[in-house]
């Protein structure tokens, strides 16, 4: 279900989510990676995404949503949220870079 990126990065579709949830929260309760969740063709439950969101956030990980522009006002402020996959690569690299450096 989860697609690595490279070692610490993964990523998953929504599509694949709607299709086994609990198979997925297995793998991120046994895993410690950032995670990148490819909503930019399926919408998801935003209840979903926010234990999923929780989740990484208690690891002190990465969560990032691809999602079209026009639906990011759909979401609060502080999800991190783009509208690419290699932005959400990006956005993880400079948070793992942060995380390095102690900030």
């Amino acid at each position: 279900m989860i697609h690595y990126e490279s070692k610490t990065i993964g990523s998953v579709d929504a599509k694949s989510i709607l299709e086994d949830t609990q198979q997925l929260k297995k793998e991120l309760e046994e895993k410690t990676i950032d995670l990148i969740f490819d909503c930019s063709e399926f919408d998801l439950n935003v209840s979903l995404l926010d234990e999923i969101r929780e989740l990484q956030k208690n690891k002190n990980k990465c969560f990032v949503i691809v999602l079209p522009v026009e639906k990011h006002e759909e979401y609060s402020a502080d999800w991190n949220l783009v509208p690419s996959m290699q932005e959400a690569l990006d956005f993880i690299s400079f948070e793992q870079m942060q995380r390095d450096l102690g900030f």
